[in-house]
């Protein structure tokens, strides 16, 4: 892409920065072909109409002389030139009472009315507007974001020193002596076996007289 079409679609951000898609947005190959057009066509054949540096007001009607010159040229995408073109807040504000529009030669072709500069002006208003209300918006949201971060450090915070609190009114619970003293425990216990009691029986002595009777 050149450098012209490139400088063309750093002014269109100026006039759409939000870059979004809504009503009245086109496609990107369409934004392409209407930069196509400007760049080859509009501001190479007609350089006394089309100036990117001088937006002057165009004649009424002026895309049908362009179309008349050029059949082939798709309608749309010369739509979205003159879009770019017309919409850039240089010619906008270049609709003053006194100014004259221009056709295709740059020759004086019909004077500025009170309503074009009604529109001009309301159009640039509207977009200060938005752009007004879309700071506001982002202001707004930044502040209700610090606004939550802070509540949620100062919760945090308070969460810590409750805790801390806690600890140390809490009694420290004093744990016993470990008795480390190794104990003796045979790994094959000795059984003592207990020793038989045994009776003793004393025999009565016998008399010996008694036997020889």
């Amino acid at each position: 892409m050149t450098e012209t079409i490139k400088i063309i679609e750093a002014k269109i951000q100026e006039v759409h920065p939000s870059g979004k898609k809504g009503k009245g947005k086109v496609s990107a190959e369409r934004k392409v072909q209407g930069c196509e057009i400007l760049n080859t066509i509009l501001l190479k054949e007609y350089p006394r109409c089309f100036n990117l540096d001088n937006r002057k007001p165009l004649k009424i009607g002026i895309r049908d002389y362009i179309l008349k010159n050029h059949p082939n040229m798709n309608v749309d995408h010369l739509k979205t030139a003159m879009h770019y073109y017309c919409g850039h807040i240089d010619y906008l504000s270049n609709l003053k009472l006194g100014a004259s529009r221009i056709d295709l030669e740059g020759q004086e072709s019909g004077d500025i009315t009170p309503k074009d500069v009604a529109y001009g002006k309301g159009i640039i208003q509207g977009r200060t507007d938005k752009l007004e209300r879309l700071k506001a918006h982002k202001a707004h949201r930044k502040e209700i974001t610090d606004q939550k971060a802070a509540k949620a450090k100062e919760a945090k915070k308070e969460k810590k020193q409750k805790a801390k609190e806690n600890y140390s009114k809490t009694p420290k619970e004093v744990k016993p002596i470990a008795d480390n003293t190794p104990k003796l425990t045979p790994k094959n216990p000795v059984i003592v076996a207990k020793k038989p009691v045994i009776a003793v029986t004393k025999k009565r002595p016998t008399l010996s007289f008694l036997r020889d009777k």
